[in-house]
Parts: structure tokens; sequence; C-alpha cells
């Protein structure tokens, strides 16, 4: 019996083993902050189609993000993100892109990142948009920053394959701050 795997599982557990690593690690007041681990769902807007041929594509999204063991008020935020204006070079299995972004907190703080480092890896069928930057303003103001959320998966090849390509997606967003 051939099983399938949706990636909304796989992100599932993801997710799962993040909250796993973070209770490892021992919460500490912000200011001695180590790691700070979060994770959630993110719709993702791809302006000029994301498909088999890399070229210049926009990227957007919104979301909201659970960091169960961290102190509060940092517990839950939402998040947005784009690439406006940024080098970019996508489809819907290689590229790297700039992005820039923001993390309101539930108390209205914020966290402003910037990432400059970006590459599309397959993992198990699944490609996934990891990036590296630093936060430039508010909460976490010099720490660094790490996310990743998919672009496309295998269900996707039928699309990725047209010209129009992918528009819209929603999956799972992993980030972590750490100084």
């Amino acid at each position: 019996m051939k099983r399938l795997r949706r990636p909304e599982s796989w992100w599932t557990a993801l997710a799962g083993v993040t909250v796993l690593a973070a209770l490892a690690v021992p919460a500490t007041p912000t200011h001695a902050l180590t790691r700070h681990v979060c994770a959630g769902t993110v719709q993702t807007t791809y302006d000029g189609g994301l498909n088999d041929v890399e070229k210049p594509v926009g990227v957007s999204g919104v979301g909201s993000i659970t960091c169960p063991v961290e102190p509060a008020p940092h517990t839950r935020g939402r998040i947005t993100f784009s690439n406006a204006g940024l080098p970019n070079q996508l489809s819907c299995s290689t590229g790297r892109t700039g992005m820039a972004g923001q993390i309101t907190w539930s108390d209205n703080a914020t966290t402003t990142f910037h990432v400059a480092e970006s590459q599309v890896h397959d993992v198990s069928g699944v490609r996934l948009l990891a990036m590296r930057g630093v936060v430039t303003e508010g909460d976490f103001a010099g720490h660094q920053v790490e996310a990743g959320f998919p672009v496309s998966a295998r269900e996707h090849g039928e699309s990725c394959a047209t010209a129009r390509g992918i528009d819209r997606a929603t999956g799972g967003i992993t980030i972590i701050l750490t100084n």
C-alpha cells in the first residue's frame, strides 16, 4: 500500500520538532536572548507567477506565528514580508531573493528585519525558501533572523509547467531570532 504524504503534515511535523527543540532551550529575559523560535502559517502571493523559469517574481506574505516557550509579550504575533524593490530571481525549484519584513507582537511592539541571503532548497519534494538576515529595528534589533517557508511542492508540478505558474500558496513558516 502506497502512503501519500501531504505537505501540510510535513509542516506540522516541522512545527512540532521546532517546538520540541525550543523546549530544550530555557526561557531567558529578552536582553539575554539566545534563541527565540516561532512557527505559524503564512499566505504567500507571487506577482508574475512562480513557474519553472527563473525570473523576477514579486513575493509578499502575511501570516501569524506563535512562540510557545518564549516570555510575554513575544509569544505570538503577525508577520508580513515582501521582496518589493529588492533583487530577486525565482522559479518553482531554484532562485534567490532579498526580503524585508516585520513582526507585530501581541503588545503591538514590532521587529523589523531585512534578508539579503536566501536560497530555495528541496526537502522531500517540498521547495523551501530559506532566508538569513538581521533585525534592523524594534525589539531584537541587531539580532540574526533565520526563516523558511514553502514556495512549491510536488502537487504544484502541473502549475509550475505553465506560463502562469503559481500565484499564491499557504503553508507553514518557521522564524528563529538569535543574538
